[in-house]
């Protein structure tokens, strides 16, 4: 996953992409990390999460292993 911007210093979105398979999953509209979390819980077969150091996703991350 990484984000980046569909209009630089105004609008950003989030790729989703299957690290194996070399193929994007899904676009996300924003970088929030509640887009993320939703994401997740509609796809629990989501085992591991490859990101920058960014922190925009580590509380969706953090709370879906806690689930």
């Amino acid at each position: 996953m990484d984000e980046f911007a569909f209009r630089k210093g105004y609008a950003y979105g989030t790729v989703l992409v299957d690290a194996e398979a070399g193929r994007v999953v899904d676009v996300l509209p924003d970088r929030a990390s509640e887009a993320f979390a939703i994401w997740l819980a509609r796809h629990p077969g989501a085992e591991i999460v490859c990101r920058d150091r960014a922190t925009a996703y580590t509380k969706a991350v953090k709370d879906d292993e806690d689930s």
